[in-house]
């Protein structure tokens, strides 16, 4: 499962609910902080119990994004050598496959993790089965049919640890390592990673009051973890090195109970330093007796392997993609974004010169119109697809891309610290002033406006009044204004008729009055870029 770590920009409040076979908890993360928000049981009670509490409390939850984390007994790991294939061959070949191993299994999903170095060449792939999926799937139905809910993912536990065994072991992409957590109800998860791919997770019933009692419980379980591995034929020939992550307590009580040898090597991880290496502030239980660790990992990352259905995910790629662009602007700058979009540009030129290409055209193309293939025209028909082609090509040849104008946000954003970004939105228009994309006024030759959108609030200063968040606020505007071709549309800012009533009042973290709204902010800039004749010349040419 791939990830790439979320930028160090603080984002809104995300949901998820921890899934186990007994329990769902319902968590509420931000900045780090996790809350545990409501518990409920695994069955229909407690499924009636979270659809009422939603009710309850759809003010709040209202346009909310779900991430679900499943720590199910029940999953079935597979890896086989299979054909190398590629496009949608390599697709259909996966999908039967997996209707062969899971039969009737919908939260499954396959992952190609090597290929053979010499003979046939084939690919080593890893299916996954989640087999008692009917614990997870009533919470996923409950989130989808509900039109005021998103559903952002759904993962599995032994996936999203792999970024736990790359924050504590350095070397996890050249050794055979078994990482070993405790979760809620006493349950100790093992799993088994080669060189960075997970191989297979296994969860066992411990007894995990004090020292001795895990002690104990790693020595047995390990031996049949070895027992099993052996069976698989996955060699130990250079050894196993075992991560175990546990309460800060028990790390040197543990060190003296189990001893490793020259194969098996044991490391023992202070679940609150591993906790503040990982940027998580507050616990959800006892760090180490709980899943805290695999939650911020989940939180904080942004997965590319879903075990839900595209149609079940929904909004998740746009937000993908939105992130994936702002890790790039800030870890490469400008630059890095710069060619980012000309490597995009010419790859689509190349209209199909690889298989590859074809394949993943055929798929987007088979996703659209399963969504909109009742339509006369569907967005994948040729014509689309033609226009779509064209209308890129126009943008590629006059540099219209993000970047330039986040470039410009993020120097007002230097000179304004303590903001947390909600959202951000760039779109490219021929008249401001319907606040939407507008692509026709760049094929007809119009003027070309650049927008980007911006929401946010300004974070809290000791001793800050009211006054002092609207000062902030004509601050952030005139950084923005600097530019004589940029204008900064205040749709939204920290209330002045507020600072008015309160000048020189303390602000509070108190959210249920207006102290809160005093600091949010909603910004429209928009640089204007004409150039009739040179866009008028390439809309003529054909692509």
């Amino acid at each position: 499962m791939n990830s790439i770590k979320n930028l160090p920009l603080s984002f809104t409040k995300k949901i998820g609910l921890l899934i186990s076979d007994s329990d769902v908890e319902l968590i509420s993360w931000k900045k780090g902080e996790i809350i545990r928000i409501a518990i409920f049981s695994n069955d229909e009670l407690g499924l009636g119990r979270f659809v009422s509490y939603l009710q309850k409390n759809k003010d709040e939850y209202k346009n909310a994004s779900f991430r679900i984390l499943a720590n199910i007994i029940g999953e079935d790991y597979r890896v086989e050598k299979v054909a190398h294939l590629i496009g949608k061959y390599k697709l259909d070949f996966h999908h039967r496959r997996m209707d062969q191993l899971f039969r009737g299994i919908s939260l499954c999903m396959s992952m190609v993790q090597g290929r053979e170095d010499r003979g046939r060449r084939e690919d080593i792939v890893l299916f996954y089965g989640m087999l008692t999926e009917t614990k997870v799937l009533p919470w996923m139905n409950a989130i989808i049919k509900n039109p005021d809910y998103y559903l952002e993912g759904v993962h599995a536990v032994s996936f999203v640890n792999l970024e736990l065994l790359k924050s504590i072991n350095s070397s996890w992409r050249k050794q055979s390592s078994l990482l070993m957590t405790i979760h809620e109800k006493g349950l100790l998860r093992q799993t088994h990673y080669d060189k960075g791919d997970v191989r297979f997770s296994r969860v066992s019933k411990i007894s995990d009051e004090n020292a001795e009692e895990v002690a104990v419980a790693i020595r047995k379980e390990l031996e049949r973890t070895i027992q099993y591995l052996n069976s698989l034929k996955i060699s130990l020939a250079q050894g196993l090195d075992i991560h175990f992550i546990c309460p800060a307590a028990m790390v040197g009580q543990l060190k003296e109970l189990v001893k490793g040898s020259e194969k098996i090597r044991f490391n023992f991880h202070d679940a609150s330093a591993v906790a503040q290496k990982i940027g998580l502030t507050t616990a959800l239980g006892e760090l180490g007796h709980d899943s805290s660790l695999s939650l911020q990992k989940m939180f904080t990352n942004i997965w590319f392997k879903q075990l839900a259905k595209f149609n079940q995910v929904r909004y998740y790629w746009l937000k993908t993609f939105s992130a994936v662009v702002a890790m790039v602007f800030a870890a490469y700058g400008a630059y890095g974004l710069w060619n980012l979009s000309f490597v995009a540009a010419e790859g689509l030129s190349l209209r199909g010169d690889t298989q590859d290409l074809i394949g993943q055209r055929d798929e987007v193309r088979r996703g659209y119109n399963e969504q909109f293939g009742q339509l006369e025209d569907p967005p994948s028909s040729a014509a689309n697809i033609s226009a779509v082609s064209q209308t890129f090509q126009v943008l590629s040849n006059i540099n219209i891309i993000p970047g330039q104008l986040i470039y410009y946000f993020a120097n007002a954003y230097e000179k304004n610290k303590r903001l947390q970004i909600s959202n951000m939105r760039w779109y490219v228009t021929g008249d401001p002033s319907r606040n939407d994309s507008n692509s026709f006024a760049l094929i007809e030759g119009g003027d070309i406006y650049q927008v980007l959108e911006v929401k946010g609030e300004f974070l809290s200063v000791p001793n800050e009044t009211y006054i002092d968040v609207a000062d902030r606020a004509d601050i952030l505007i005139n950084s923005f204004e600097a530019r004589d071709d940029v204008e900064v549309v205040a749709v939204d800012l920290p209330r002045r008729d507020l600072v008015k009533q309160n000048l020189g009042g303390v602000l509070t973290e108190d959210y249920s009055v207006d102290a809160a709204r005093s600091r949010t902010f909603h910004l429209r800039v928009i640089w204007k870029r004409y150039d009739e004749q040179r866009i008028s010349d390439i809309s003529k040419r054909k692509v």
